[in-house]
């Protein structure tokens, strides 16, 4: 088969050799015949490669370029300044020590609040507010991603959850703004509190709260003043700041309750309700003089009573519940009361009466079954843990000498 080839090869080089073009042309082709002749008696012919399959030699693989990272801001920075009569300000975005990007605001007119104040680093985003309004920048280029105008004031202060839920309060309002992760407006109340202004702080609380902290109010002015409001009803409630209960001075003022007394009861006992301050319940040695519990206020310094039927507390030790079991004639009844805010409140009471054999029994005002009456009861005070204050009391002389050592 080679040889065959190499005498083709011959045969075309000698064709390409021959004076003449026409000569050349005819002989070429009648040699081409010759050739073909030869390679159609079964003899192969060495197959040639396609030119455009193969790439020259010095041709190299195109490269794939490689995409240029995109950097996202770890740190930002806002610059403040004042010119002209104006409120300008700048913001510079950091990976590490590289600035990839700044924004320079719009300089708005000077006034006694701040036009700008930057809020941080939030879901992702940097979020500033200007002029009321709040924006949310992208970490990469700077963009602005989503704005909300409705808060409208002048940044106070702010704080976000873990859900990434945005609160903040204004110096001149609103009281309190919540924003979604997304820059959605959930609530927005100008005023929680006639009373309070200046605010200086707002708290996400563990539970679904907030706490809004002021700083000024209108009885007794500077101080630090917390209204919660509920996440669930928006309800607003002033939080009583909390007291620090000295011991000596309740002691004294039992000591003194004691003392001032027209006469002597039958008995003393301190109890404790499960609070900083134990309840003065007094035994009565009759019954018109009945029996009697007082507490210590510390927010005020005063000591609060309520009078009950002699011989007729009960208590649940450390639970905060006393109990006023009492009985007139045929009229029967019971009284749950605790201790809130330096004082008691009645939080249950029921009242059954007997007739003829035949008895009636009301709880909170609704007629109730006997077994339904014991049922309301021990679900607001468990008897079965219960103690009688008269079975435990102390002398007038005892109890002074626990109170002040006298």
């Amino acid at each position: 088969m080679k040889k065959v080839a190499l005498v083709v090869t011959i045969i075309l080089a000698v064709c390409s050799l021959l004076p003449g073009i026409v000569g050349g042309i005819v002989f070429r082709g009648a040699l081409e015949r010759m050739a073909g002749n030869l390679m159609g008696n079964g003899i192969e012919q060495t197959a040639q490669p396609d030119a455009t399959e193969i790439a020259p030699a010095s041709a190299t693989p195109e490269a794939t370029p490689v995409p240029t990272p995109v950097l996202a801001a770890d740190r930002v920075e806002m610059e403040r300044t004042y010119e002209n009569d104006k409120d300008c300000a700048t913001i510079h975005a950091y990976a590490g020590s590289t600035e990839i990007w700044t924004c320079v605001l719009k300089p708005e007119p000077s006034t006694e609040l701040d036009s700008f104040a930057p809020i941080g680093i939030v879901n992702g985003q940097y979020l500033y507010c200007a002029v009321g309004t709040v924006r949310a920048l992208d970490l990469a280029t700077g963009e602005v991603v989503w704005e909300n105008s409705d808060f409208g004031g002048a940044l106070a202060a702010f704080d976000s959850d873990e859900n990434g839920n945005i609160y903040m309060t204004g110096v001149y309002g609103p009281d309190f703004f919540m924003m979604d992760r997304s820059g959605k407006t959930v609530k927005r109340m100008d005023t929680i509190n006639d009373a309070y202004y200046w605010p200086i702080g707002i708290e996400k609380l563990p539970e679904n709260a907030v706490e809004v902290i002021f700083s000024m109010n209108d009885v007794t002015e500077e101080g630090e003043y917390r209204i919660r409001v509920s996440l669930d009803s928006w309800g607003c409630q002033v939080q009583r700041p909390a007291v620090q209960v000295d011991m000596r001075a309740w002691r004294e003022a039992y000591a003194e309750e004691i003392y001032n007394e027209g006469e002597e009861y039958a008995g003393y006992l301190l109890i404790n309700v499960g609070m900083d301050v134990p309840v003065l319940y007094r035994n009565g040695s009759y019954t018109a003089q009945g029996d009697a519990v007082s507490i210590y206020d510390p927010n005020t310094g005063a000591v609060n009573s309520y009078r009950l039927g002699v011989d007729s507390l009960e208590y649940i030790p450390g639970q905060n519940l006393l109990r006023e079991e009492y009985g007139r004639m045929d009229d029967f009844g019971d009284t749950i009361f605790r201790v809130a805010d330096g004082d008691f409140e009645v939080i249950a009471f029921g009242e059954y009466s007997y007739d003829d054999d035949d008895a009636e029994y009301e709880w909170m005002g609704q007629h109730v079954s006997e077994r339904e009456y014991e049922q309301k009861l021990n679900a607001v005070f468990p008897t079965t843990n219960a103690a009688y204050a008269c079975n435990e009391t102390w002398s007038r002389r005892a109890m002074l000498d626990q109170l002040v050592g006298q």
